[in-house]
């Protein structure tokens, strides 16, 4: 994520604009953020298809600080992809293949 921009659309409804990401982070944003109790509603769309860009909205069910919010998503992701890299190294030293560090 090279830029994060957030701009308050109503009383519980956000716009995250993310620089420098596109489709495979705005999906995982979108389910991690969708699985959330505090989010009602959250969806994201590529700003163009030339452009690596998103916007990621969210709807919040109360007066919960939507950045805190946002940073609990990517979090989980982080944990994902972490215990997703172990289970990879793992396969590969089971199966006999050497990994360059």
């Amino acid at each position: 994520m090279e830029q994060v921009k957030l701009r308050r659309i109503s009383e519980r409804e956000y716009e995250f604009t993310i620089e420098g990401e596109d489709h495979t982070m705005g999906s995982l944003l979108q389910h991690y953020l969708q699985e959330d109790e505090r989010v009602v509603n959250a969806y994201y769309s590529l700003i163009h298809p030339l452009e690596r860009a998103i916007k990621v909205y969210v709807k919040l069910a109360s007066d919960d600080d939507p950045v805190e919010v946002l940073s609990d998503a990517l979090n989980k992701i982080i944990k994902e992809a972490k215990g997703l890299k172990k289970k990879l190294i793992a396969a590969y030293k089971e199966a006999g293949i050497q990994l360059e560090d």
